[in-house]
């Protein structure tokens, strides 16, 4: 084969996508040669091929077998915001290994023929031990300019792993569901929050997940709406919330998510929480105070199959004198959250709302990523309630 033939098989296979193994010490040099192989490719003076980035994004795992998952939840994230792509993977072995392939992720511009939008994906797996060694190689790989997204797919959320990765991120994504299991480790994503260098920001996808509840909860005190009254935000005198867990098992009747909710109505209506307790079946009676008022909350495990356990379902809200309680739920048929007053007999748990895939959440908050100071408190509320169930 000719050096020109070559030249063109690489180019072809860079670009529909296949890895090439590349020296660690050489990734920028073999992606140089690789893009300018492809502005070549074309037979007319316009190139075939137009390289974009907007951000430098990378995906931690330690998942041995992720690679082909990891590849495709890139990919969901390239489709709408192309990027230098990383896939970052420390695989904890006792011999120390580093390696690096590179591709390319193209789709077809419309309207244009024979014409590809491409940006790279490189992929970095270590073996050894901690993450250091990976974060060290992964930082000069950044782009200039751009700002540097990293999410992060572990539920171990601390200094020692994450901490070597948090000098050169703007942007860092978390899941607090993996924590369902742990609700101490909480205080591992409040110091890593903490920790994070000056403007920047971090999201949470159990946080967006209840980004439904919380505009129906918040919309139903709209007086255009004819539901409630903002003044009647002050008489609310009990809260239930149902937390979804599998039918056959003895679950716990809460999770991050569900004290995330309450922590978003604590800080929102500056109740304070007075105790959080454990009852016989596992479930959370949570005890909050506004001015002389006492609110009494409780976390409540509701059967259901084929949901992920932890997932909020069901909100019900009881006031001061009213025979009706606000209820909002997941109705079958019904595309969204349907918000209602409802005699509290006739109060009870239905579905769970659709999940929205976490690739999706995550190209929702590339596209708005806003950021504020309301996490910020809801960390503090959510280690305070968290802390109290050890």
């Amino acid at each position: 084969m000719t050096p020109v033939a070559k030249e063109k098989v690489e180019m072809a296979s860079f670009l529909s996508g296949t890895f090439h193994h590349v020296d660690v010490d050489r990734i920028e040099k073999e992606l140089l040669d690789l893009w300018q192989q492809a502005g070549k490719g074309s037979d007319t003076d316009e190139p075939s091929v137009t390289r974009a980035c907007s951000i430098t994004f990378i995906l931690f795992t330690s998942d041995p077998d992720a690679e082909i998952a990891a590849g495709d939840l890139l990919e969901d994230v390239t489709l709408k915001h192309p990027c230098r792509a990383i896939l970052a993977m420390a695989l904890p072995a006792k011999e120390e290994q580093l390696e690096a392939w590179v591709t390319a992720r193209c789709r077809m511009i419309p309207g244009k023929k024979d014409k590809q939008i491409c940006c790279e994906q490189i992929t970095v797996r270590w073996q050894g031990e901690g993450t250091r060694h990976l974060a060290s190689v992964v930082s000069p790989l950044q782009l200039v300019d751009l700002p540097t997204w990293l999410w992060w797919q572990e539920a171990e959320a601390n200094k020692e792993n994450l901490g070597p990765f948090l000098p050169f991120v703007e942007r860092l994504i978390v899941d607090s569901s993996y924590l369902d299991n742990n609700l101490p480790r909480l205080f591992d994503l409040r110091e890593v929050f903490n920790r994070l260098k000056e403007g920047s920001a971090m999201f949470d996808l159990n946080w967006r997940r209840l980004l439904p509840w919380r505009q129906a909860i918040a919309r139903s005190f709209e007086e255009s709406l004819g539901i409630l009254s903002l003044e009647e935000l002050d008489l609310i005198s009990s809260v239930t919330i149902g937390v979804a867990q599998p039918a056959e098992s003895a679950s716990k009747g809460y999770s991050a998510q569900s004290l995330l909710l309450v922590s978003w109505l604590a800080s929102r209506l500056s109740w304070k929480v007075l105790s959080v307790k454990k009852n016989a079946e596992n479930e959370v009676d949570i005890v909050l105070k506004w001015s002389r008022k006492k609110i009494d909350v409780a976390l409540r495990a509701v059967p259901l199959d084929n949901v992920t356990p932890g997932t909020v379902c069901f909100f019900a809200a009881d006031f001061v004198g009213k025979t009706k309680s606000l209820v909002v739920m997941q109705k079958e048929g019904c595309p969204g959250l349907e918000v209602d007053l409802v005699e509290k007999s006739e109060v009870q748990e239905t579905l769970c709302m659709t999940e929205i895939p976490a690739p999706q959440l995550v190209v929702d908050i590339l596209d708005s990523p806003i950021t504020g100071e309301v996490y910020a408190e809801l960390l503090e509320l959510l280690c305070e309630l968290a802390g109290n169930l050890k």
